[in-house]
Parts: structure tokens; C-alpha cells; sequence
């Protein structure tokens, strides 16, 4: 049987291995990985989080989503989790709560440049083009140098933010 600190320690081993692989490209191996750690620690939630993320590197995004929800139960202030839990549903095409999920984090984050160009991009595929604009301009209003809003058809009205 193990003792606590050999869970813990055998639980940031399959974590560590799990980063390894993935910052490898080696996304199958990571998700085994990370898989391993989770069962030694359930409440492992950066793995949690993790598994999550390459599990929508894959495209698995179906299952993305169910992980990062089941990260969120226990840290529902999780800007990163949240916010990639968004990303996530934007991909899939669930604008509404990709941008209600984008919208809980700048309650928490509320000077967020790249929340509320997120929150643009979901409203641009909304085809809801006064409210992308008016969040590209917040994200350079908030940020001059944030760059990310130009190249989406606005960037003269994104400008404007920033004059």
C-alpha cells in the first residue's frame, strides 16, 4: 500500500512524463499519461486540466469540454480552465455558452485584453459585428500594443479604439 507522499510522487511522475510528451507532440502518449496520474490522484486537477487540453489538441473536443467542466466544479475561479473551456465550445459551434463562459471570467479577470477579444471573435461568428467591434476595441483599449483584433476586418475601427 501506498502512503501519501508515494501517491503524490508517483501521481507528479505520470504528470511530469504527460507534459513531457506533449510539449513533444507525443499527444497520445501525454493523455495515457495524464490518465495514469488521475487515477493515482482524482483530485489531481492540473492533470485534469491538462488531459483536457490535449484531449482538444486531438480534436476530441466532446471530451475536452466534459474535463474541463469536471475542473471547474471544483475550481470554479479557474480563468485558464474557464477561458479554454470557452475556446473549446467555440470550436464546437456553442457560441452562447462559449461567450457566457468568457464573460464569468472577466468577472474575475475583468482587464483582460485577450477575454474580450475572445468574446469578439464568438460575436463575430455570431454574425453580431457591432458587438465584435465594440470588444476588439475594448481588448486595445485595455491593452494599446495587443495585436491580435487586426486582421479580422476591423482594423480601422479597432484603431479608433486606441486614438
Amino acid at each position: 500500500m501506498l502512503v501519501a507522499s508515494e501517491t503524490a510522487s508517483s501521481a507528479t511522475a505520470h504528470f511530469n512524463r504527460a507534459d513531457a510528451y506533449f510539449e513533444e507532440g507525443l499527444l497520445a502518449e501525454s493523455i495515457s499519461e495524464y490518465r495514469q496520474a488521475l487515477e493515482v490522484n482524482p483530485q489531481y486537477a492540473e492533470a485534469r486540466h491538462n488531459l483536457a487540453f490535449a484531449l482538444g489538441r486531438l480534436g476530441r473536443l466532446e471530451e475536452a469540454i466534459l474535463g474541463y467542466r469536471e475542473v471547474l466544479v471544483t475550481h470554479p475561479r479557474s480563468v485558464i480552465t474557464r477561458g479554454n473551456l470557452g475556446l473549446t465550445l467555440q470550436r464546437v459551434g456553442m457560441l452562447d455558452q462559449a461567450i457566457a463562459e468568457f464573460q464569468t471570467c472577466l468577472e474575475i479577470e475583468p482587464n483582460s485584453s485577450e477575454l474580450h477579444f475572445n468574446i469578439g471573435t464568438a460575436f463575430q461568428q455570431k454574425g453580431l459585428l457591432e458587438d465584435a467591434i465594440s470588444e476588439y476595441q475594448q481588448a486595445v483599449f485595455l491593452n494599446p500594443n495587443f495585436i491580435k483584433p487586426y486582421g479580422y476586418g476591423f482594423d480601422g475601427v479597432v484603431d479608433a479604439a486606441s486614438s
